[in-house]
């Protein structure tokens, strides 16, 4: 599969146009992860299953993303990767979730959030690694 919108000319950025792709992205982001924890609620104590699948999938897509989308798309990159991902996904909201769940839950998550976050990345550039 030959990489995500490929060009063989450079993305020069025009100034503030790499800003501005990382608003756009964190706009995106920021809503599907509003969605996704209005699909998934969870109140303090309870174990946050929105909150994992969230950094499980953004983890994955990145993974995929950096291995499929070209350094001369820099545009892309910065709304899809820093923009839109990094709005979906968030150390802070794994760190809160972690600090209201009972030790035992915060271990479990914790360890889940590592090891499917790592897969998940791992998966991701697999995936997107040209064939």
């Amino acid at each position: 599969m030959p990489p995500l919108l490929d060009s063989p000319k450079a993305d020069p950025p025009r100034p503030g146009s790499t800003p501005a792709a990382v608003f756009a992205g964190g706009v995106v982001g920021t809503s599907a992860r509003l969605l996704v924890d209005l699909l998934l609620p969870h109140p303090p104590g309870a174990f946050p299953v929105g909150t994992l699948l969230i950094n499980v999938a953004g983890a994955f897509a990145l993974g995929f993303l950096v291995s499929r989308v070209p350094r001369t798309r820099a545009r892309l990159r910065a709304f899809l990767g820093t923009g839109a991902l990094g709005s979906f996904t968030t150390f802070s909201a794994v760190t809160v979730a972690l600090l209201q769940v009972s030790a035992s839950d915060g271990a479990i998550y914790l360890a889940l959030t590592l090891v499917l976050g790592f897969g998940g990345a791992a998966a991701g550039l697999r995936m997107g690694r040209p064939r």
